[in-house]
């Protein structure tokens, strides 16, 4: 287990994200991060590093320090900010159906020894 267990879902590093351009003009690919909604809400409340996060409480920091101190984010700052620009909102993960529902759609699919 490690700290983000319970706050990342899933994170993305794939080509699905945003577009960002540096400053030599390069372009590069930002991974896509899904928080849950603990995640999300110590995000917010500035617990966790927007750049990095960093869980502040698991190292005796308080929320929205002036930096953070394993990045040198400025968290103070600069995180309600990015959290605004990079929020793309909420979305809902894993099937829609029930357990016993998505049992009986299998068992209509796929008959044994057929």
């Amino acid at each position: 287990m490690t700290y983000l267990d319970g706050l990342v879902l899933d994170i993305d590093e794939g080509q699905r994200g945003k577009i960002a351009i540096l400053p030599d003009g390069r372009e590069v690919h930002e991974s896509q991060i899904v928080l849950s909604q603990k995640g999300l809400d110590m995000m917010l409340q500035g617990y966790l590093c927007g750049r990095c996060l960093q869980d502040f409480t698991k190292i005796g920091v308080e929320a929205f320090p002036e930096e953070c101190p394993v990045c040198h984010f400025h968290v103070k700052e600069l995180q309600t900010e990015q959290i605004r620009r990079d929020f793309s909102g909420t979305q809902e993960l894993g099937s829609r159906l029930s357990l016993s529902d998505e049992m009986a759609r299998l068992g209509e699919l796929w008959l044994p020894g057929s």
